[in-house]
């Protein structure tokens, strides 16, 4: 079941990257280059992810980000893909994060812990294959997300986090783990 939607979700994200490969900018721990509904990722692993173990997501037409009020919780959800002409790579980072509804920094940081409880909790998928390739995509299964920066229109943070592939029993660990969008 986690594998199927891993998988489905993965499809998805290939399928907006092909809507267009338009490179932004290239924006790495900070959100102020972004435009509304962008965002983009950056990570190492531990292991070798299809040849690196340093990953860049920047900002393209093809990200997004969004955040939605529930009834009790606010739920800000982070894509992002990049298709490199050159090598014919494509990373992608998929990450939804659920804070109580009105929650900010002004207070200082807000850690959220991957399978948390169901009114703060984050979700993480990411892949990095080459074009053509089936290459596996991992989900966060334990770590943190800490958000330095929570406003009505940004989103800032950092992760590290333990990751599982489903489907070929393989994990991989991310660190330095930086994050940021701007809402639409």
């Amino acid at each position: 079941m986690k594998a199927t939607f891993l998988n489905a979700l993965f499809i998805a994200g290939i399928t907006l990257l092909g809507t267009s490969c338009n490179k932004v900018s290239n924006i790495t721990g900070g959100g102020g280059g972004l435009t509304a509904g962008q965002c983009t990722f950056s990570f190492n692993t531990d292991k070798d992810f299809n040849g690196t173990k340093s990953i860049n997501i920047p900002a393209s037409a093809t990200s997004s980000a969004t955040k939605t009020d529930n009834l009790n919780t606010t739920q800000i959800t982070l894509i992002a893909n990049n298709f490199s002409v050159g090598s014919g790579k494509i990373a992608s980072a998929q990450m939804t994060i659920s804070v109580p509804k009105g929650s900010t920094t002004s207070g200082g940081n807000i850690s959220v812990p991957f399978s948390g409880s169901s009114t703060q909790t984050a979700t993480l998928i990411v892949s990095n294959l080459t074009a053509g390739q089936s290459k596996p995509a991992y989900a966060a299964e334990t770590g943190t997300v800490v958000i330095t920066k929570l406003t009505a229109t940004d989103v800032e943070g950092t992760f590290s986090c333990y990751a599982v592939n489903d489907d070929d029993k393989t994990s991989i660990n991310l660190s330095n783990g930086k994050f940021a969008g701007k809402f639409k």
